[in-house]
């Protein structure tokens, strides 16, 4: 083959090489971009209306383009500074500070970028932005050091050429193939292992509550912040000077090929455990909140329970007794005057007051009768309340009974009765400031099936409702979530008691919450 034929391929070959490695560089970047986005949004929430720019699908794709142009414009400025052959030790090290110049760049319009966009605290965006950058160099280096294969295939083609087996044109061809198909593994790990910790990391996001980050966000860094010092590290190491030649740290120490990937497994997966830990941390405490809050509930609650029945029976004996009164006075009035034939006006006043005083005793007869103390006092005094927040409320309790035969306990149908009647006002108040016009009602009813009790409060909302991915309830929508937020799971546990459950329906504006009780007696309730 002449000299020019083999120049044009040598020339051929090179153009196909370098748009391969531009595309090959580009999904590089763009497995990035998926990976910062997809962390980014497992966690925290934009500032902006989210139905502002759905459309656009800005928010989709932003953190993740916003990376890709950050680490594509530092390129373009490390390549046009540092332009010159690497021959010297100055250079080298000149080469590095690029390098790490770079990382340092992205981090910080990374960072600067999640202060400006989402919500959250500081110190959120902070530990995030650090596990990714640790996650993304330790990959970097897990997938450079495994592509040992690839090295070995260059260096054979190397002494093929060198022993005169292969033509010049052949040996540039192939060692473009192979030189592109090295870096075309690396990259496929490095990317495939980023990916892989990313998405294990967001999966196992459940119990860890953002808000709650605080000092100790310094222990669950630690791991990452030792994989940046190791990437530190390996950077001023793995290039050195030995008699004017270029020495790889794997080349004097071939066992580096299998520590170095070691090494940064065993940190990405700290990394995955100090997450985990800091969500184990988080449901800890939040269990002991939420246990504090339900003892003083019950402890409350049997109190205004006992107070209650003793209250309704002390009621229901004094309305007996002046009921008994009005008739025994009113059988004298009618033989001192009866009011028929009486045309005295002094009489008549009198008897207006005696029928005044009369109605007024009918009204102390509670309305609501469901043929249990307890859920009468506790219905009756949630209704009154209802009527004072709101005036044109339908409020309905006719189809709710307890049967003689229920043996839920008083403070557990308390229980349920007041978290579940609380939470419907709350949101017929809500639904009323936000549209004044919409018809509010609360109605709860109760029925049997089989052995089971159900009782349904079911209300009227605004249609707004986030659901908590584990437990399936509403997310309250209260500042205080460690106070709030927890009635449901009182009712949860109180059903639990009794071999039922709970299940939360929605239907356009009404939501229904129906609970699930044992209304007759277990066979090991029995035997006891």
């Amino acid at each position: 083959m002449s000299r020019p034929t083999c120049g044009i391929l040598e020339t051929g070959c090179m153009a196909v090489y370098n748009v391969m490695m531009k595309i090959f560089k580009c999904l590089f970047y763009a497995a990035q971009g998926y990976s910062v986005q997809y962390l980014f949004e497992g966690f925290m929430l934009p500032k902006c209306s989210v139905s502002r720019y759905q459309s656009m699908k800005i928010n989709k794709w932003l953190a993740g383009s916003v990376w890709i142009v950050t680490e594509m414009m530092a390129d373009l400025l490390i390549s046009r500074v540092n332009r010159k052959p690497q021959f010297t030790i100055m250079d080298i090290v000149q080469s590095g500070r690029f390098k790490i110049a770079k990382t340092l760049l992205c981090s910080i319009v990374l960072y600067l970028f999640c202060l400006c966009w989402y919500q959250g605290k500081w110190l959120l965006k902070l530990f995030l932005v650090i596990q990714f950058l640790s996650l993304r160099q330790l990959s970097i280096w897990t997938g450079f050091s495994l592509n040992l294969l690839g090295q070995r295939k260059l260096a054979q083609l190397e002494h093929a050429f060198l022993e005169g087996k292969l033509q010049m044109a052949e040996f540039v061809q192939y060692m473009e193939l192979a030189a592109l198909c090295s870096v075309a593994v690396v990259w496929l790990l490095q990317c495939t292992i980023l990916i892989l910790f990313i998405r294990k990391i967001v999966k196992s996001f459940c119990c860890w509550k953002p808000e709650r980050l605080n000092r100790e966000a310094a222990m669950y860094l630690l791991p990452a912040v030792t994989g940046l010092l190791l990437d530190l590290l390996l950077r001023m190491m793995m290039i050195t000077i030995e008699e004017g030649r270029q020495v790889l740290l794997y080349k004097r120490y071939p066992v580096s090929y299998f520590a170095i990937p070691v090494i940064a497994i065993v940190l990405m997966l700290a990394i995955v455990f100090s997450f985990q830990s800091c969500q184990e941390m988080a449901a800890i405490q939040r269990a002991r909140a939420e246990k504090i809050v339900l003892e003083n509930q019950m402890i409350q609650m049997r109190a205004f329970i006992a107070e209650t029945e003793q209250m309704y029976r002390t009621m229901r004996s004094v309305r007996h007794d002046i009921k008994n009164h009005l008739l025994v006075l009113r059988q004298l009035m009618l033989q001192k005057f009866p009011a028929a034939d009486t045309e005295n006006e002094k009489e008549q006043e009198i008897w207006c007051y005696f029928e005044d005083i009369c109605h007024a005793v009918g009204q102390l007869d509670n309305q609501i009768h469901t043929g249990n103390a307890v859920s009468d006092a506790i219905i009756h005094t949630k209704f009154s309340y209802a009527r004072k927040m709101l005036d044109t409320i339908c409020l309905n309790a006719e189809a709710f009974a307890v049967p003689a035969s229920a043996r839920l306990k008083a403070y557990d149908l308390g229980i349920i009765l007041n978290n579940g009647l609380d939470n419907a006002i709350e949101a017929c108040v809500r639904l009323h400031r936000q549209k004044p016009e919409t018809r509010l009602f609360i109605t709860i009813r109760s029925f049997c099936v089989k052995n089971m009790l159900f009782i349904e409060i079911e209300n009227s909302f605004d249609g707004a409702i986030l659901l908590d991915k584990d437990s399936g309830f509403p997310i309250t929508t209260k500042e205080d979530k460690e106070v709030h937020g927890i009635g449901l799971k009182n009712i949860r546990n109180c059903a639990a008691n009794y071999d039922g459950g709970v299940d939360c329906i929605v239907e356009k504006e009404t939501f229904t919450l129906s609970v699930m009780v044992a209304s007759a007696p277990n066979k090991n309730e029995e035997k006891e």
